[in-house]
């Protein structure tokens, strides 16, 4: 146990010292070294934790930009079918001025109200995945 000591005083220095003294200082030291050693072993433990949390943060940022990367494309996409529908109505308004015998009314008034539901289905869906996304951005 004096070799605790030692490492701090010298021989002659440390027999100078009475017993009870020199188990004080022994006992003094030790406790700090046991100290010491447990800090360093929380301190790895705390290193290899947030090593951890670090790769664990960068794997969902990666998700979450790959989701945003998909709702982007879904919107892109849902924005052309909605042009192409708007383009589509705007035709079949331009057929109501056609005579009957080209195309019968029922036949007109179906279709154009098929496509006014479709296109108010991608208008809300296209708001949803457009929402989508922005909460997507935000929360990076």
């Amino acid at each position: 146990m004096a070799a605790v000591l030692l490492q701090v005083l010298e021989r002659t220095e440390l027999n100078k010292l009475p017993k009870g003294a020199q188990n004080k200082l022994e006992k003094f030291v030790t406790e700090l070294q046991n100290a010491n050693e447990e800090l360093r072993t929380q301190h790895e433990r705390f290193k290899v934790d947030s090593e951890q949390q670090y790769f664990d943060t960068v794997k969902r940022l990666a998700e979450s930009q790959e989701q945003i990367l998909s709702a982007t494309r879904d919107v892109q996409t849902l924005k052309e079918d909605n042009r192409k529908l708007n383009e589509e109505l705007s035709t079949l308004k331009g057929i109501e001025g056609e005579t009957p015998e080209e195309k019968p009314p029922q036949q007109q008034t179906k279709a154009k109200y098929e496509i006014e539901a479709e296109k108010r289905e991608l208008a809300r869906l296209l708001e949803k995945k457009t929402q989508e996304a922005e909460n997507l951005t935000d929360w990076h």
